[in-house]
């Protein structure tokens, strides 16, 4: 049965083996969470193996887009209970049913307003039109899958540092490939690195100030090695990632012209130097600005 709302918006149910022929993930889409599909998933297979008739909350929302190919339609929202769904499906031959709400759109740019007014309760990172959309859920990807327990998704948009919430994360990744479009992934890996041995005493902060970093560093350590959350702001970070980036150039050129001793301590100068505008205007226990 199929219910229209308006001319350019319908519902009607569907099973998940036929959803899996004629759906596909946009790329503005959020990077899949595998514990979260799994948590689903492990719910509803539970209920199923015992015999009950589980519930399937909400419905999928379906955008549309006729093109000269065809209609092509996109998952707006429920992509990790489509992927737990489709799961059953696979590994216990169950079909689930489930309502779906489909809306026309009539570009990507409105499938992507669509996108954002569909998710706007629940913090999502702006992705500009002309980014790599691929590179930037590949590296997003990459970081969630290594680092599982150093971010957070709380629905504030906050989260208790040391750990990263994963909206900052997705923005922070944006700013980099914005200004290293062909190596953002290398350069955050060396980033990562750079923070595990940063030396702190280079900030002009007070004596706690420098303590407090410390001990959010030997958090971060514990749980996972993600080190992004030691400062209050991730794009603050960007300023770091360039010094370092700067003392890296420097201590290959001082190893080319023989001259290492000179240049390293040139090089560690001004990344001190450079450090010492880094922080000042934050306040270490808020993360607020105080200027």
């Amino acid at each position: 049965m199929i219910l229209s709302r308006a001319p350019n918006e319908k519902y009607e149910i569907s099973v998940i083996s036929e959803l899996r022929q004629s759906l596909s993930i946009p790329k503005v889409q959020r990077v899949v969470k595998p514990d979260r599909v799994d948590k689903i998933y492990q719910s509803v297979k539970n209920e199923y193996l015992e015999g009950k008739e589980f519930r399937v909350l909400g419905t999928f929302i379906v955008a549309e887009h006729d093109t000269s190919e065809g209609t092509k339609k996109y998952l707006i929202d429920g992509q990790h209970r489509f992927l737990a769904y489709s799961r059953l499906l696979d590994e216990c031959k169950y079909d689930t049913k489930i309502v779906v709400n489909s809306v026309k759109v009539s570009s990507e740019s409105d499938l992507r307003n669509v996108f954002y007014l569909v998710n706007d309760t629940v913090p999502v990172a702006k992705i500009p039109e002309s980014l790599n959309l691929e590179a930037h859920k590949n590296i997003v990807a990459y970081f969630v899958a290594r680092y599982a327990k150093c971010f957070s998704n709380s629905p504030t948009g906050r989260s208790q540092r040391p750990k990263v919430h994963t909206t900052a994360f997705e923005e922070f990744v944006v700013e980099v490939l914005k200004k290293y479009p062909e190596d953002a992934l290398d350069k955050l890996i060396y980033l990562n690195e750079h923070l595990k041995t940063l030396n702190v005493n280079v900030f002009k902060q007070p004596r706690d100030t420098l303590k407090k970093i410390d001990e959010f560093r030997e958090k971060a350590e514990k749980s996972g090695g993600l080190f992004f959350g030691l400062f209050p702001d991730l794009n603050d970070l960007m300023k770091i990632l360039e010094s370092s980036h700067l003392k890296n150039e420097q201590k290959a050129s001082a190893t080319a012209s023989t001259a290492s001793t000179t240049a390293s301590t040139t090089a560690s100068t001004t990344a001190g130097d450079f450090y010492a505008l880094f922080f000042d205007d934050w306040d270490i226990e808020s993360g607020v600005k105080t200027k």
